[in-house]
């Protein structure tokens, strides 16, 4: 317990710890040395040798403690004795021996390989998920995460290139037609093909609107010599309000045309779904129009910038959708892992995981641990192990100082008592 309570202890409290302890050392050295101005100073008598003799071996015993004590740290009075101030004239000898000893006794034993294998990763997931303060943590970070990937406005050039290139690598080694069948198939019973062509008449009916000019400007040049100017404009004004009138029609769903557009378009759909060849060369020329294709990359741009701005009004939504993905998610995971074989698979997973890259890691930390030794202040760094372990050591300054006294009598003794002196 008193070894717990001083590994708690905060940095303040132990610099004052450490300066109480040298305060006591420094007071028995100081009542030694009282003592022997003391003997000095009354008339011998037996007692007064044996207090004489303890005090001066005290003095000695502590001060040859306070020199040693003193010599890890620094050098005593400020005085270039040899051999003093030896942690900071060893530090590299020190930072390569601490790193050694992690490497070589924790990262590298067979006891770290028992100890990852003793742990149950899948019951303390299970238990940490089950949490809701830990959950909410997760899809803090998770929501962080996205809008720092995805939410910063154009996408770069090398996130498109990526994203490309993985289209095309897709659409070449993958069997895409299965999926692209039922695309169809949903695309053909969503309604997305009447919406397909009401768009695309209403633009086709935008363009004849903004391009009169040049429609007549068309007719003009096509037409021959000898026909009137009032002719071509008569035939180029029939044709654009006839190509108008056809476009009007497309986009109301009751009109003939409508429906027969609407045959024709699910027809297409139909054929690309049944015929083994439609999606091969309709892949092919997707893989053709991409190859290079600098419009495909702005495509793409524009879609992840859509998707990004889409996702981060989402994460803020207060009905996120997001949110609602990641909570099933995390209710599907917890469900999971209930059962003991995922459990016992979670934990071979992680174990393997640990064991297999434990000689990577291993390099690492050593190299960190050496490295941020190395390249801490050297005065800062031995002040940090005298106030982890200084004021222990002044209880050797202590002892030093009452060993020596009770040595000093007893050799007194031996040379009053046993005739030697």
């Amino acid at each position: 317990a008193p070894a717990a309570a001083a590994e708690a202890m905060p940095e303040p409290d132990r610099k004052r710890q450490l300066r109480g302890k040298k305060r006591i050392a420094f007071a028995a050295l100081a009542v030694a040395a009282a003592l022997w101005i003391t003997a000095h100073s009354l008339p011998p008598t037996p007692w007064v040798g044996y207090l004489r003799a303890a005090a001066e071996a005290a003095m000695i015993g502590g001060l040859a403690d306070w020199f040693a004590v003193t010599a890890l740290f620094r050098r005593p009075l400020g005085l270039p004795f040899p051999h003093t101030n030896l942690l900071e004239a060893n530090r590299a000898k020190i930072a390569h021996g601490l790193a050694a000893y992690v490497e070589r006794e924790f990262l590298r034993s067979d006891m770290l390989a028992e100890q990852v294998r003793a742990i149950r990763f899948g019951d303390a997931l299970s238990d940490f998920l089950r949490e809701d303060d830990h959950r909410e943590r997760i899809f803090a970070e998770v929501r962080r995460m996205l809008r720092g990937a995805l939410v910063r406005g154009d996408a770069s050039q090398d996130v498109l290139a990526l994203i490309a290139a993985s289209v095309r690598e897709g659409m070449t080694t993958a069997d895409l037609r299965p999926a692209a069948r039922v695309a169809v198939r949903a695309v053909a019973d969503s309604g997305l093909a009447d919406q397909a062509i009401r768009h695309a008449a209403a633009a086709f009916a935008a363009w004849l609107d903004a391009n009169r000019d040049d429609i007549r400007r068309k007719v003009a040049d096509g037409s021959s010599w000898y026909v009137p100017k009032f002719v071509d404009s008569d035939v180029a004004s029939r044709l654009a309000a006839g190509l108008g009138d056809f476009a009007a029609r497309l986009q109301d769903p009751a009109s003939v045309e409508f429906q027969e557009m609407r045959r024709a378009v699910l027809a297409a759909l139909a054929r690309i779904e049944t015929d083994g060849r439609a999606l091969p060369r309709l892949f092919a020329a997707m893989r053709a129009w991409t190859a290079g294709n600098p419009e495909f990359l702005r495509m793409l741009g524009k879609v992840v910038d859509k998707l990004g701005a889409m996702l981060a009004r989402d994460l803020d939504a207060d009905a996120s959708k997001t949110r609602a993905v990641f909570d099933v998610l995390m209710r599907n995971l917890v469900t999971a892992l209930d059962d003991p074989t995922a459990r016992r698979r979670v934990d071979a997973a992680a174990q393997g995981f640990i064991l297999d890259n434990v000689d990577i890691w291993a390099d690492r930390i050593t190299d960190y641990v050496e490295t941020t030794l190395m390249r801490q202040d050297a005065r800062k760094f031995i002040d940090n192990i005298e106030i982890q372990i200084g004021a222990d050591l002044q209880y050797i300054r202590l002892s030093g100082t009452l060993i020596g006294a009770a040595i000093g009598a007893a050799l007194h003794a031996v040379v009053t008592l046993g005739g030697l002196g």
